[in-house]
C-alpha cells in the first residue's frame, strides 16, 4: 500500500482568488457604508445649525416683544398684517416686518429701529431671519380703558404658502403678552 501525502501548507489559486473577490466585496461595503452615514451627517448638522438660526431669531423677537412698552402697529382689532410694531424696553421705537431676504432669494423677517430714520432712510436694521413664508401679527383688543397688550404671532418658514402641503415646514404660533403694561388677560 502507498501513502500519498498531501501537504496542505499553501493555498491554492482558486482559493486566493475567492478570498480576494470576497475581500473587496466586503471592503465596498463598508467604504458605502461609511460614504453614506458621512453624508448624512453632513446633512443632519447643517440643517441643525439652520434650525438653531431660526429659534435664536424668533426667540430673540419674542424676548423684545415680552418686554415691549406699547404697541402701535396693528391696530388693535383690525386685519391681521405682516409685521408687528412696539416701544420696547430701551425707549426705541421697533418694527418687525416681512421682507424680501438680503440676497433676493426669497423672504425674511426683519427688525428695523425707527429711532434711527434719517432722510426717510431706516438706518438701523437686521435680517432676524430667513427663509420665511408667512409672518402674520394680530392685536387683540383690550377691555376698555386699557392698552392692549396681546399679541398673536404666527410665523411658517421653509414653505412656498399656506396652502401647499410642503414638507419641511416649521410653524411658530404664539400668543405673546408685553410685560411692561398693565396686562388684560381674558378669563
Amino acid at each position: 500500500m502507498s501513502s500519498r501525502r498531501v501537504d496542505r501548507g499553501a493555498f491554492t489559486l482558486l482559493e486566493s482568488m475567492l478570498v480576494a473577490g470576497l475581500m473587496a466585496l466586503i471592503s465596498g461595503g463598508i467604504y458605502q457604508l461609511w460614504s453614506h452615514s458621512a453624508l448624512v451627517t453632513s446633512r443632519l448638522s447643517s440643517g441643525g445649525i439652520q434650525m438653531q438660526e431660526i429659534r435664536l431669531g424668533v426667540k430673540k423677537m419674542l424676548n423684545e416683544l415680552q418686554e415691549g412698552l406699547a404697541l402701535f402697529y396693528p391696530h388693535p382689532g383690525a386685519k391681521t398684517q405682516a409685521g408687528v410694531g412696539f416701544l420696547n424696553a430701551r425707549g426705541e421705537v421697533v418694527v418687525y416686518y416681512e421682507n424680501a431676504s438680503s440676497d433676493q432669494s426669497g423672504k425674511s423677517i426683519w427688525r428695523a429701529n425707527l429711532n434711527s430714520v434719517s432722510n426717510s432712510n431706516i438706518t438701523s436694521q437686521e435680517e432676524v431671519i430667513r427663509d420665511v413664508s408667512w409672518f402674520r401679527a394680530t392685536v387683540l383688543p383690550a377691555a376698555r380703558g386699557k392698552e392692549p397688550s396681546c399679541v398673536n404671532l404666527d410665523v411658517c418658514l421653509f414653505g412656498e404658502s399656506a396652502g401647499d402641503a410642503t414638507t419641511g415646514t416649521y410653524n411658530v404660533v404664539t400668543s405673546v403678552f408685553l410685560r411692561g403694561l398693565q396686562r388684560d388677560i381674558p378669563e
